[in-house]
């Protein structure tokens, strides 16, 4: 982090790492506890072009973690972000 503070800010927002220790840690804490994850990831938010839209699903690991951890997946799409 090139700001001393800014670290404390976002952790302090409940941000972390999508890394799969990360969110094992997260799930093991019991009912009640939830990820949120952008699937494609930067490389989806930069792929856009008006009036079409583009999934990038590169990433399906996620899927693994959640049924180890007996979480629930809930598929969400947001429309007309691009135009």
């Amino acid at each position: 982090f090139w700001c001393p503070w800014i670290r404390e800010v976002l952790l302090s927002m409940g941000l972390c790492s999508a890394s799969k220790r990360s969110c094992n840690q997260i799930l093991a804490r019991g009912p009640g506890s939830a990820i949120m994850l952008v699937v494609g990831g930067a490389a989806e938010s930069l792929d856009t072009e008006p009036g079409t839209y583009r999934l990038t699903l590169g990433r399906k690991g996620f899927v693994r973690v959640a049924l180890d951890n007996g979480a629930d997946l809930v598929p969400v799409l947001g429309f007309g972000e691009n135009d």
